[in-house]
């Protein structure tokens, strides 16, 4: 007999639960479903020694865990001009108790955008490796970093052409994290945009948590189950999260807050000025209407879909 079972938690509750130190996190984010909110709990809750993955679209959350010196090493596939933090953590050496310089502070394996989402498609239907067309001769096969040889492999195709193709181990990230309009307190999750990648990487992954704009009841999936991205039995939890991509754009609710992202590549020409944003952006706010509240009611109200802000985004679609 079917049981109901809620899969709503708190956002803190959900990093709790799933995000341990070490662990490897994929961050889905086609069509602007990144969760920039669940990176904010990850940095504020202090998890050290992340693993990330990413095709790419997670870039930003990436830059605020680098910031947080939250993440060690990265397999991703490009990242944004305006990720600095990135930058400074990639090109700066550390220096060890001795003075001496030691290793890069951010360990990144470079791969393609399609190299990602075929090693996530690898994770989710549970095949050892992926074959792919392309990366052979490219720097991306040359240059390797922590994966070693791990990184990809060539092979000779057993069928009767015997084209020596390259292979890529897949990715299993241990939590999947996505943003996106709607869900269900069962997990059912709804979404508009661009699928890119997203739906395997959150497959692929151990764990996945989703985080949404408004928890909305079983009947009103039903109603609208052609926008169903996940279903509820393959995700573990559902947080409602309001403006949870902020500043970035969300598909059909808002679009990305260029002040916001002004003032936070500025602070982030340093350590030191990203340290401060952190503090007045991260720390010092406790609740997300805190957050709602310091960014201002006059500024998300220009950013503002006004279908989304009379509560239906699906209206008229």
């Amino acid at each position: 007999m079917y049981s109901f079972m809620s899969k709503l938690r708190t956002l803190p509750e959900a990093v709790r639960e799933f995000v341990h130190n070490g662990a490897e996190l994929g961050f889905a984010g086609s069509g602007g479903r990144l969760s920039i909110a669940f990176a904010y709990e990850v940095i504020k809750q202090g998890r050290k020694n992340l693993s990330f993955v990413s095709a790419g679209t997670g870039a930003p959350c990436l830059d605020l865990l680098v910031g947080a010196r939250a993440v060690k090493k990265a397999e991703i596939s490009f990242t944004m001009v305006s990720c600095l933090n990135i930058k400074r953590a990639v090109e700066k050496k550390t220096v060890d108790s001795r003075g001496k310089r030691s290793t890069y502070r951010l360990q990144i394996e470079d791969y393609s955008n399609l190299a990602m989402s075929l090693r996530f498609f690898a994770g989710a239907t549970k095949i050892p490796f992926i074959p792919i067309r392309s990366l052979r001769g490219s720097d991306i096969e040359k240059i390797r970093t922590f994966m070693g040889k791990g990184k990809m492999a060539t092979m000779t195709s057993p069928f009767s052409d015997k084209t020596r193709i390259a292979v890529l181990p897949p990715s299993e990230p241990d939590v999947g994290v996505m943003h996106s309009q709607y869900a269900d307190e069962e997990g059912n999750v709804l979404a508009l945009g661009p699928a890119g990648s997203d739906g395997w990487l959150l497959r692929a992954a151990k764990k996945r948590v989703v985080t949404v704009e408004k928890i909305v009841s079983k009947e009103f999936v039903k109603e609208h189950k052609v926008h169903t991205f996940m279903p509820g039995f393959m995700v573990d939890a559902v947080c409602e999260v309001p403006y949870g991509a902020h500043p970035y754009g969300l598909v059909d609710c808002y679009d990305l807050d260029a002040s916001f992202q002004k003032d936070y590549s500025e602070k982030s020409k340093s350590q030191e000025g990203f340290d401060e944003w952190a503090r007045e952006w991260i720390f010092r706010v406790n609740e997300r209407s805190e957050y709602l509240k310091k960014v201002g009611e006059d500024n998300l109200g220009r950013i503002t879909n006004q279908r989304f802000s009379t509560g239906n985004i699906f209206v008229g679609n």
